[in-house]
């Protein structure tokens, strides 16, 4: 079944676990902060940018892996789809999340910088990482 999970209701985890449970497939945008306490600074293209940290603490509490996907615009009807395993299923103490949240947050930031560099006039990026509202 197609559904959506609304971020702002108090029942996202329980029903993301659901979700996960019934074998389904849960897509998130990760490269882009929604709340200030909920982000984790990383480094892209050298300099300091806040992304969301709740989609790596998901799935670390939910214990599945993470996916990246990338589709790449080739021309005409041409698509490269990419598809990179950020993490496998993770258990951890709480203690230690936070440390391993913040690693994953950089290596995820890695590639995309990566894809970016490699394909430069795919990346339609209308959210401002560096907050430069100048």
């Amino acid at each position: 079944a197609n559904s959506v999970i609304n971020l702002s209701e108090s029942d996202v985890t329980l029903k993301t676990k659901e979700a996960v449970d019934a074998g389904q497939l849960i897509g998130m945008l990760g490269d882009r902060a929604v709340e200030e306490s909920h982000n984790v600074s990383c480094q892209f293209f050298g300099e300091s940018v806040d992304i969301a940290s709740g989609p790596l603490q998901l799935a670390i509490i939910l214990q599945v892996p993470v996916v990246m996907f990338f589709g790449i615009y080739l021309g005409g009807n041409r698509y490269k789809i990419i598809f990179k395993q950020l993490t496998p299923a993770l258990f951890l103490p709480r203690a230690q999340r936070q440390h391993e949240i913040q690693n994953l947050a950089q290596a995820y930031m890695s590639q995309v910088e990566a894809v970016v560099k490699a394909y430069p006039y795919n990346w339609f990026n209308f959210y401002d990482y560096w907050h430069d509202y100048s």
